[in-house]
């Protein structure tokens, strides 16, 4: 079962964890699989200003559960701006209360954390943000066949 696509948004980089793949951002270090190198050149690029978060080639993909969903969709004023998130390149910057959990971007948002970090109006990425309809095991499985 595919999951549903909430909508588009600009997410924090601290709410962000790569642990489906058994990845940490912000906790255990750099996980088996990063490579350094990979990230320093991404901070250069960036650096330079050749960051395009806002560029659909470069959104990540990211999850989130159903109870955030719900939470999320409560607010009048979020449910709209994500559904016309879908339509524009207009993307709300949102608060989390959970993790947003991406299976790929981890060099990306690595680097944009390094060189954003200390600016807390930079440090985001843009995220296409989907929920399970069922249980998040159909949904991992279905975005590890797009990553």
């Amino acid at each position: 079962m595919e999951p549903e696509l909430i909508g588009i948004v600009r997410a924090d980089i601290s709410s962000m964890s790569f642990e489906e793949y058994g990845m940490s951002f912000e906790e255990h270090g750099r996980p088996t699989g990063y490579d350094q190198s990979i990230a320093q050149h991404l901070t250069k690029v960036f650096d330079g200003g050749r960051c395009d978060r806002d560029n659909p080639h470069h959104f990540l993909l990211g999850f989130i559960s159903p109870r955030q969903r719900d939470l999320l969709l409560q607010d009048p004023q979020v449910r709209e701006d994500l559904r016309n998130s879908l339509a524009s390149s207009h993307y709300p910057r949102l608060q989390f209360h959970e993790k947003v959990y991406c299976l790929q971007g981890l060099h990306r948002v690595t680097a944009a954390g390094t060189l954003f970090g200390t600016n807390p109006k930079e440090s985001w990425w843009t995220v296409k943000l989907y929920c399970p309809k069922s249980d998040g095991r159909s949904s991992f499985c279905f975005h590890r066949s797009y990553c």
